[in-house]
């Protein structure tokens, strides 16, 4: 969303700077120019280095699978130089999904927070004012204690910039008050890149929310802006939010569903790992499911008192609810698949890796000639007439998403093979009993529930993969066997 008279500098200017330029040394001449553009003046390489090694050190962390440099360099095209030098900063700190802050946060952080017992609260000691104009754009007080989930990754990522930014001014030379405010315009950018918020408590959206505590920051600090700066400088934080938030917007369901797959292992460390468990599939499928379940579309987009922008959030909004509809029937579909699989792990002896029942994935040329599961299942098998179910989530599970990932495969067979049985009817049914951790009780009620025919077909199936488990996975199947013939 393109704001009106704003100026945007893509990430390989000036002419020269190409995309083959190592990327680090693009973010030092990022931030170089990014600084002209501004009209500030320039300060020492060193300096700029060490912007950039910051940057990169907390992003390009191992934890990182979607929140890293690669998320900057897509959000930075086509942006202004105020909100380029807001993404530089705006998810330096994930602190949940790092496990805390790296040695290079907690040198900027260690007098703005206390840590205690997993708590992080602000402090209650009198910090400079670049660091209480922080805290009064974002409504934040000293003693605050802070949510990882609401604003305390955005609050701390802002401390950071907005310390960064002060001393490369200081080394500059550049005026103070074109610093404060500049910071000011950082800060109210990096706030709205806090996702998924509905109104507050007097039914104030988060733009109006910003507008309201921007009019406050400009008269304590003495900004000098005016009511069309102010105006302005919320719009241009609300496109940031968007474009932070912008492929929920896509129309390839399958590119969407791509780019929300690599946020699983963020938040799901066993998925960082060689080996994945299948229980520890079927947890972060369920917690992902659970998260769209909740995802109101209306919260994702904002305007502010632009007609032209409300339009254009209204389409986003629409396209979003379709990605998120689909999406969580898709993973309903995953989840019950892999609580299928977990079903028959726990009555044959326990949980195991996924690929002891599934086979091996074919990243090897000796594993490419194994067996796998998806070679038992009929894969051109057609829905029954009357079955309600989504084409695109059947074809998504079919076809597989866009890209592949270290702990799943694109295509989900077994996915697919149960929802063309059962549809949407059959899943909202028989997910009742994918419980995590899976017990036997519900290991059998699950397996009841689906038909016969293809509960015998995967039981086959996995005795022929899991040979050490044949002998038990044989009396599982001799009680469904008899029902095979039926149309259940």
């Amino acid at each position: 969303m393109k704001r009106k008279s704003l100026d945007t500098v893509p990430l390989d200017y000036p002419v020269g700077t190409s995309e083959r330029m190592p990327i680090l040394s693009r973010m030092v001449t990022m931030h170089r120019h990014n600084r002209q553009a501004l009209g500030l003046p320039d300060c020492p390489h060193k300096d700029l280095e060490d912007c950039a090694f910051l940057i990169y050190d907390s992003m390009e962390a191992a934890t990182r699978t979607f929140h890293n440099i690669d998320h900057l360099v897509d959000l930075v095209k086509g942006a202004d130089p105020i909100q380029i030098s807001a993404i530089a900063f705006h998810d330096i700190v994930y602190y949940q999904i790092d496990g805390g802050l790296n040695d290079m946060q907690r040198e900027y952080l260690h007098d703005i927070i206390t840590e205690k017992d997993g708590i992080i609260a602000i402090t209650e000691e009198k910090r400079e004012s670049t660091i209480e104009m922080v805290m009064d754009i974002f409504g934040y007080k000293y003693g605050q204690v802070l949510d990882p989930f609401k604003g305390m990754n955005e609050f701390l990522s802002a401390c950071i910039g907005a310390r960064v930014y002060v001393a490369l001014d200081k080394k500059g030379g550049c005026d103070p008050n074109i610093s404060n405010s500049l910071n000011a315009k950082r800060t109210a950018c990096i706030e709205a890149t806090i996702p998924f918020r509905g109104p507050d408590e007097k039914g104030r959206s988060p733009p109006e929310v910003l507008f309201d505590r921007l009019k406050v920051v400009n008269q304590t600090y003495d900004l000098g802006w005016d009511e069309e700066e102010l105006v302005s400088e919320v719009q241009r934080s609300a496109d940031l939010g968007n474009r932070d938030l912008e492929n929920f917007s896509w129309t390839d369901r399958s590119a969407f569903l791509s780019n929300t797959w690599k946020l699983l292992p963020e938040s799901n460390v066993a998925l960082r790992q060689n080996v994945h468990y299948i229980s520890e599939l079927a947890f972060a499928m369920k917690k992902m499911a659970g998260f769209f379940a909740f995802l109101n579309p209306e919260t994702i987009y904002y305007s502010f008192r632009d007609p032209e922008a409300e339009a254009i959030v209204q389409e986003k909004t629409a396209e979003a609810k379709k990605n998120i509809d689909t999406s969580l029937t898709y993973m309903r579909c995953k989840y019950l698949a892999l609580s299928v699989l977990s079903a028959v792990a726990e009555l044959s002896g326990g949980d195991a890796p996924i690929s002891f029942f599934m086979g091996d994935r074919p990243t090897t040329h000796v594993r490419s000639k194994s067996m796998n599961l998806e070679e038992f299942l009929d894969m051109e098998h057609e829905p029954a007439k009357g079955l309600k179910f989504d084409k695109d989530v059947l074809k998504l599970l079919c076809e597989g998403r866009k890209l592949e990932t270290k702990f799943d495969e694109k295509r989900s067979p077994l996915g697919a093979n149960l929802y063309a049985h059962i549809g949407d009817d059959g899943v909202k049914e028989s997910i009742k009993y994918a419980v995590h951790p899976m017990d036997k009780t519900n290991a059998l009620l699950l397996l009841q529930s689906l038909p016969s025919k293809l509960v015998v077909t995967i039981l086959a199936a996995c005795s022929e993969l899991a040979i050490t488990r044949s002998a038990e996975i044989s009396l599982i199947l001799d009680t469904f066997s008899e029902g095979s013939d039926d149309s259940k």
